[in-house]
């Protein structure tokens, strides 16, 4: 586990705000099918984390720099392929900033795929983040965050998380 204080994450957001165009959310898609970022803005994670109707939210905060991060990504893509056409919506959601699209993300999405949207967080203070996502956040990576089909917790896993523990939290077996 990746411990990153407030006052980085601070710094991280002040470095966003101040790259990005003001009160522009856009889809970023590539032409490459296999890549598909968005940026979004703080009040729109709200909209983010809303369950399909009887299913769940998977969150994740990650970084391409992050060790841990980049271990527990094949566990989410796993997840998808098996309960993602179910009643489950996945948000990758990397805190790395605008600034890395285009040199960082995006490479490292054509090197690792994801068969789902990855987000970018346009601007927010930790606090702000902390509001949306109706928990605290210690600064650590990665951070994943299950939520129920009534927009509640349901667990926080700070550290990665594997297959068994995203099916184990949202009570879905394996399918054979």
């Amino acid at each position: 586990m990746i411990k990153i204080t407030y006052k980085v994450l601070a710094i991280l957001c002040i470095l966003l705000t101040s790259l990005m165009l003001p009160g522009v959310c856009k889809d970023t898609s590539t032409s490459n099918s296999n890549i598909d970022i968005q940026i979004v803005k703080i009040e729109e994670l709200s909209e983010l984390i809303k369950p399909p109707n009887g299913g769940f939210t998977i969150l994740n905060l990650w970084a391409t720099w992050c060790l841990p991060c980049v271990k527990e990504l094949p566990h989410f893509v796993e997840f998808y392929k098996k309960h993602g056409t179910r009643t489950v919506k996945i948000c990758l959601i990397s805190v790395e900033g605008k600034e890395s699209e285009e040199q960082t993300l995006k490479p490292f999405l054509e090197k690792h795929p994801i068969p789902f949207r990855v987000y970018l967080i346009e601007k927010g203070t930790p606090e702000e983040i902390e509001s949306v996502l109706k928990t605290k956040i210690s600064g650590a990576l990665p951070i994943t965050i299950i939520y129920a089909s009534n927009g509640e917790i349901i667990k926080k896993f700070e550290g990665p998380i594997t297959l068994e523990e995203l099916e184990k939290a949202t009570n879905l077996s394996p399918t054979k």
